[in-house]
């Protein structure tokens, strides 16, 4: 075997090697996990019912983040007390969500961000 076809032969098998990575890599961003499915499906849930500072609850619920999750939960006080949502709470909420979209744009690949995304 001659050189050149020894290096024709390897870079020719390094290119098909990054397309298998590539397409690897394509198929895991595709994949939403059946945990953050099953969030979404809940979210969904909460959100249909117009519970939304229930569905931010159960998003901070799932990264584990016991502050965000005190949060939601007392936004939620705040609204049943009330018996209405406060302009000036509406806005603090919706500074919660973004941090929380935000985080969740950090842990969660591409589809699963735009599913956790769109249940709100």
């Amino acid at each position: 075997m001659k050189l050149s076809s020894r290096k024709e032969l390897l870079s020719e098998a390094n290119k098909e090697l990054k397309g298998i990575k590539r397409s690897i890599k394509e198929a895991e961003e595709i994949q939403i996990s059946k945990k953050v499915a099953d969030l979404v499906k809940k979210m969904e849930g909460l959100t249909d019912k117009n519970h939304h500072n229930d569905a931010l609850a159960e998003l901070a619920k799932f990264f584990n983040n016991k502050k965000m999750e005190k949060v939601m939960k007392s936004i939620q006080d705040i609204q049943d007390e009330m018996k209405s949502m406060p302009y000036g709470l509406t806005q603090f909420r919706n500074e919660v969500s973004k941090d929380l979209l935000a985080l969740a744009k950090q842990r969660l690949n591409g589809k699963e961000y735009e599913a956790v995304y769109r249940a709100l």
